[in-house]
């Protein structure tokens, strides 16, 4: 129900009257929902979700690593595909592409997450997990880094996200063996449903605030097209996370060392 209301709140928020009292309502009911079932699940000896794993000391930077990832793989996907199909002639930016267009450039960033799955075990067993996934981390901030600067043109385009599936990919290929190696014994399962609600929520709440700055940032006045400087904030605001997850995931790597 929390998520239900935050979710419908925030999506309203992209739309006319954003702020009514029944998505004000919406959201402020969401957080006060969740926060008492949070109370809850903390208090009960036998919780359905077991939100100590979160503040487990091998778990909490490993948990909200797997947030920020959640930001920056869920955030970007509708507002990249928004700016290929825009009409340069009309926005000043985008190229204009069609559904088959908007595949061909984004297919090299697929493969690229493909293969980078792919190829994460192998890399992690020579220079270990923490450090393959804080690679990937790295190679996802510059991507997004470079499109703030570099989306003049479909092939830098391409490039750039090309460089953001590598990072997907070396991420979303180490974390569940990440999640589960540094979960207590007995809470392994817990641990990997906590990763996938965490994912989820961060996900979902990134994309809502993003649609937000999208909406709220027009090109002209009285337009419903959102300016390039609002798609630059997405990308930087995507950018920021995959930085501090790569942070976060070596500083795991040396609490455990310690």
């Amino acid at each position: 129900m929390a998520l239900l209301l935050l979710q419908y709140g925030l999506s309203q928020t992209a739309k006319p009257g954003r702020g009514s009292p029944a998505v004000l309502g919406c959201l402020l009911g969401g957080a006060v929902v969740l926060a008492a079932w949070a109370w809850w699940e903390l208090r009960t000896e036998q919780p359905a979700v077991d939100l100590r794993v979160i503040g487990d000391r091998s778990m909490w930077p490993v948990q909200l690593t797997a947030m920020l990832f959640a930001i920056s793989l869920s955030g970007s996907q509708s507002p990249d595909s928004t700016f290929l199909a825009a009409d340069p002639e009309r926005t000043g930016y985008g190229f204009g592409l069609d559904t088959t267009g908007i595949a061909l450039i984004t297919l090299p960033s697929q493969i690229a997450s493909v293969t980078g799955a792919a190829l994460h075990s192998r890399l992690a067993a020579r220079a270990g997990p923490h450090r393959t996934i804080a690679t990937g981390a790295a190679l996802l901030a510059v991507g997004y880094g470079a499109l703030c600067v570099a989306h003049g043109g479909p092939a830098s385009f391409a490039v750039t996200v090309t460089l953001v599936g590598c990072g997907v990919g070396l991420m979303s290929g180490g974390f569940p063996s990440l999640v589960a190696e540094r979960a207590p014994a007995d809470r392994a399962g817990i641990a990997a449903g906590v990763y996938d609600t965490l994912r989820t929520l961060a996900g979902g709440i990134a994309g809502g605030l993003f649609a937000v700055v999208l909406s709220s940032s027009v090109l002209l006045a009285g337009s419903p097209l959102p300016s390039a400087g609002a798609y630059r904030v997405v990308w930087l605001a995507c950018a920021v996370p995959g930085l501090a997850a790569a942070g976060l995931v070596l500083f795991a790597r040396r609490r455990t060392a310690d």
